[in-house]
């Protein structure tokens, strides 16, 4: 008889850094363009260009999420029944318009609440703008990639709380640190301490990648729990 050509398949440490992958290039990346900026021009560009700096990290990111999210995590990852990377919607056409269309709804919704929350209203509309549109890439690129403009399935996901996956966990999790790093971060901005980095809206900008980078590393923290649980070796 021949010997079977079935693939084996990964284990051990190639299974786990396999699992891993994507969070560690989202990290990797989004850390390195702010560390590097600063040993490249030798100042920190966040404090210096707040708008511009924010916004060419919302492009560049944007990117990077598309890519991980569409193409790699399908391939690191185990698939799940009923789970995939399509729109569901009807033409192509439908489907970037109505991803637009969501993507709008969540930076128009973060550009309200910011301003309730005192950001100006007439003012600064640039810099509440740039947070706007960075909370909105961080959360929707990810949740467009893995659940389409299945509003009902957002809803469920990152209003409501209710995982049912790995792929749907990470959602949540990612959603809430971008969320709670942004609010929590908002408190040293009102304090008379007159430092550069209390300007607006620095102080959330940065509690919203530090929320969202621990989001990811939770996630990879409750991944290699499942496979130590799963006796992946």
């Amino acid at each position: 008889m021949f010997p079977s050509t079935k693939k084996q398949p990964e284990t051990g440490v190639i299974a786990h850094i396999k699992r891993l992958c994507p969070e560690i290039l989202l990290t990797t990346t989004t850390l390195c363009y702010f560390m590097l900026s600063c040993f490249i021009f030798e100042k920190n560009l966040l404090i210096f260009y707040p708008v511009t700096t924010t916004l060419v990290f919302v492009s560049f990111h944007s990117v990077i999420e598309f890519i991980v999210f569409r193409y790699m995590w399908s391939w690191c990852k185990p698939a799940e029944p009923g789970f995939n990377f399509k729109f569901k919607s009807k033409t192509k056409m439908h489907q970037w318009v109505k991803g637009f269309m969501m993507f709008a709804t969540c930076w128009l919704t973060s550009h309200i609440i910011c301003v309730l929350f005192g950001a100006p209203l007439l003012s600064m509309v640039m810099e509440t703008t740039s947070w706007a549109s960075l909370v909105a890439v961080l959360i929707t690129i990810p949740g467009l990639c893995m659940f389409g403009v299945d509003v009902e399935k957002w809803y469920q996901v990152i209003v409501c709380g209710e995982y049912k996956s790995q792929d749907e966990r990470f959602i949540y999790i990612q959603t809430l640190g971008v969320v709670l790093g942004s609010w929590a971060s908002a408190i040293v901005i009102p304090l008379d301490w007159d430092r550069p980095w209390q300007t607006w809206p620095i102080p959330c900008v940065v509690g919203c990648i530090t929320g969202y980078l621990c989001a990811v590393m939770v996630s990879c923290v409750l991944t290699v729990k499942e496979m130590k649980t799963a006796k992946i070796q």
